[in-house]
């Protein structure tokens, strides 16, 4: 504890007012002497607490500072409460390095299961392209139940990642009620906030199901127990008035922007300024010109819809092909075929929320408003 707690006493001396530690205890709800003990006798506090008095401390900063906590910690039910907290909160190469500790110093096979199913997580996240998770996911034996939740949640993942929605859905609403099992709060909160966010997903863009993507989200975010699952319920609720209300939409993602920042996600950062937004104000008129965008596909988007259709047409000839880009060449180029194209590559996607761009102009074409009308909703 002695590194935990050399932190904290720098921390408190960086502070513009002075805390002292019986104020910590105060605030975070303990007893003085579980500080003190903490303090001076290298007793660990619980992981809430440590989370609460990370929060308190170093404000944005936090999730750096916890997962460093982490690799500190030696009670098992706080090794467990860590291993969920650095998956969740995407901190990988500290995640491995708490596995890799943990096999070595502990032989508790209680412990050795939690990092078994933390390793096949691990994989899953350092490479969602690669379905491969799911045999070894298969093969892994729950000694607990909060291990056999979160393989639970993990198919959800294969399922959503093969687009089986009708069974991830299903057992979706199986797993919902197991949660009051789980003892720990933070596990039990952290393992629901997985389950919304997939959910709310599955919803918004498979389902197109605004109103309940934005109760899912709003579940995230009122929990605040995860940096990662919070900026991304933002987002979905920012991103469920794409199609509604251009103001809505953008005070969401401005939020989501803000945590971005603080937590210094600076791919998504990129990301949200070069495409999100570009792409939002497109779709509802907002830009003036092309030469205020940076994505060419973008670019291409502006044009095919509000300016230079040649242009549009320029810009897409030297890009991929994307379901949105020939959304963008059926506009520049007027035909129809290329919008039923790209609404069928969507729709292939698992994809309807933004296969409704096509599909809303598809559907005032006397020749294949059927058909569109078939695909979207069949």
């Amino acid at each position: 504890m002695g590194v935990i707690v050399s932190m904290i006493e720098e921390q408190l001396d960086r502070l513009n007012e002075r805390v002292t530690w019986s104020e910590l205890a105060r605030k975070l709800g303990v007893n003085p002497g579980t500080i003190s003990h903490f303090r001076n006798n290298g007793i660990e506090l619980s992981f809430q607490s440590l989370l609460n008095l990370s929060r308190f401390l170093y404000k944005d900063k936090y999730v750096h500072v916890m997962s460093k906590w982490c690799l500190n910690l030696r009670l098992p039910k706080n090794l467990k409460c860590s291993l969920e907290f650095l998956s969740s909160n995407l901190k990988l190469d500290e995640l491995e390095e708490l596995i890799q500790i943990i096999e070595e110093q502990y032989d508790s096979r209680e412990l050795k299961n939690w990092t078994e199913i933390y390793k096949i997580m691990l994989a899953r996240q350092r490479n969602k392209d690669n379905l491969d998770f799911i045999e070894d996911l298969r093969r892994f034996s729950p000694k607990t139940v909060e291990t056999k939740i979160l393989a639970l949640i993990m198919e959800l993942y294969y399922f959503y990642s093969i687009k089986d929605y009708t069974t991830m859905l299903k057992k979706s609403d199986e797993l919902a009620h197991n949660f009051t099992v789980i003892k720990d709060d933070f596990i039990r909160s952290s393992f629901e906030a997985r389950l919304y966010e997939i959910v709310a997903y599955t919803t918004l863009y498979n389902l197109v199901d605004y109103q309940s993507a934005r109760e899912y989200a709003n579940k995230i975010i009122s929990k605040k127990i995860c940096a990662v699952f919070t900026l991304s319920a933002y987002y979905i609720v920012g991103m469920s008035f794409l199609f509604e209300d251009y103001d809505k939409c953008l005070h969401y993602l401005k939020i989501y922007e803000k945590l971005l920042q603080e937590y210094n996600f600076t791919d998504y950062l990129e990301v949200l300024h070069n495409q999100h937004i570009p792409f939002i104000n497109n779709i509802w008129g907002k830009t003036t010109s092309s030469e205020e965008i940076n994505d060419i596909s973008e670019k291409a988007h502006f044009e095919a819809k509000y300016g230079d259709k040649k242009r549009a047409i320029e810009f897409l000839n030297n890009i991929e092909e994307t379901p949105f880009r020939l959304y963008y060449r059926g506009i520049a180029e007027n035909d129809p075929t290329l919008l039923l194209k790209s609404l069928v590559k969507f729709i292939k996607q698992g994809n309807k929320f933004y296969a409704k761009l096509p599909y809303d102009i598809l559907a005032k074409n006397e020749k294949l408003s059927d058909i569109a009308h078939l695909l979207y909703y069949d």
